[in-house]
């Protein structure tokens, strides 16, 4: 074979070889023609797949390119697919050196690869826009809900001669299951509320609306405090869902008389510091204790705690006394009956921001894992 077509200036098309480079780049149109010549001398002409086998070729490989970019993260997937195309051109390479037979590789390799992973990329975004859009409706409708529930809790704590009254709420999610509310019953008596819903964001939201009203109804009809626990209860348990409850604190303050009666169901028992012997301890409440919404007919009763000059009464939530640090300690009953017994000022602001300050130093910075609540009252 020797050189058989005319020379042009802008086309170098001489007698190479593939012996003349490793890449066999620089072949020219005769040599192709004896190797076209060569294969049909020996037989052993270059073989393309059946159309069958292409198709089946093409629909395995869109397969296998579709699930290896789904089933794991895109990174993973990336280099999922260019290991199994590097798989894929060392096995036609080695299959057309061996028998002559070529397979797709254009279309397997360069288009159906690179668009399985683009839409991979596609659907993972898409998915990751929708779960944004999801969120971010998710936090409207938290913060309208929010919003409503600090609207319920009272803007300011009432105002009685002879006392000193305080409270916070922190809620642990945008909507907290906490709340409490001060009730105005005549001139000299005023009933405290404070309670922890199961459940917190949007369904604690509204199981605490529907508490703070059935006690504001029911302190309106002159009963003690046992029995309005005792109709409470009935109502709750008749209107919640079945597996929810209130753990809840009723007081009512006697502002003439200087006494606290009082009714825990299933809530924290308060803290009684006393000016006489200047210590804080639990106060313990008579009869059951079940959360509101458990049991059918409970027997609440009142509990009645006289109060002297100089003396304070914390009533808290579980969220104090089970703060949590990375170490994973709970703050508990013991420093919170320190940091009331220990504190410099029997008001109830200094207090309250004392008992706050404290847990929050314990704390650490350590996430938040439920709400934290606090009523102080002292007496002047």
């Amino acid at each position: 074979m020797g050189l058989s077509e005319v020379l042009l200036a802008d086309r170098k098309d001489s007698f190479y070889t593939v012996f003349s480079q490793a890449g066999g780049i620089f072949i020219s149109g005769v040599e192709i023609a004896a190797t076209a010549f060569s294969n049909i001398l020996e037989d052993t002409p270059v073989k393309p797949v059946s159309s069958h086998f292409y198709i089946l070729i093409i629909l395995v490989w869109g397969i296998l390119s579709g699930i290896i970019c789904r089933i794991s993260t895109l990174k993973v997937g990336a280099l999922g697919l260019i290991g199994l195309s590097v798989l894929y051109l060392a096995a036609v390479a080695f299959h057309f050196k061996t028998s002559g037979v070529w397979y797709p590789i254009v279309v397997p390799l360069f288009f159906q690869a690179p668009l399985a992973f683009v839409g991979a990329v596609g659907i993972e975004y898409g998915r990751l826009f929708k779960e944004v859009l999801v969120k971010l409706r998710m936090e409207e409708d938290l913060s309208a809900a929010r919003d409503v529930q600090m609207s319920m809790l009272p803007a300011s704590c009432p105002e009685i001669e002879g006392y000193q009254i305080a409270a916070s709420s922190t809620p642990a999610r945008e909507v907290g299951g906490d709340f409490f509310d001060f009730i105005e019953i005549g001139d000299d008596r005023l009933g405290l509320v404070i309670g922890d819903v199961t459940g917190k964001s949007v369904s604690g939201a509204m199981i605490m609306a529907a508490s703070r009203s059935v006690f504001r109804m029911l302190s309106e009809e002159e009963l003690g405090v046992g029995e309005i626990m005792i109709q409470a209860n009935r109502r709750t348990k008749k209107d919640i869902t079945r597996g929810m409850f209130v753990a809840l604190l009723y007081a009512m303050l006697n502002a003439k008389e200087k006494t606290l009666s009082l009714c825990s169901a299933g809530q924290t028992q308060p803290i009684h510091l006393s000016s006489k012997t200047n210590e804080a301890n639990l106060v313990e409440t008579e009869g059951d204790t079940f959360p509101l919404g458990i049991l059918d007919e409970p027997d609440y009763k009142e509990t009645r705690l006289q109060l002297a000059p100089g003396d304070s009464v914390v009533f808290y939530t579980d969220g104090i006394v089970e703060a949590m640090n990375k170490k994973e300690e709970v703050f508990g009953f013991e420093r919170l009956l320190e940091v009331v017994q220990e504190a410099k000022s029997v008001n109830a602001d200094s207090l309250l921001k004392e008992i706050v300050d404290k847990v929050n130093a314990f704390t650490g910075g350590a996430p938040q894992h439920d709400d934290l609540t606090v009523i102080v009252v002292s007496v002047e």
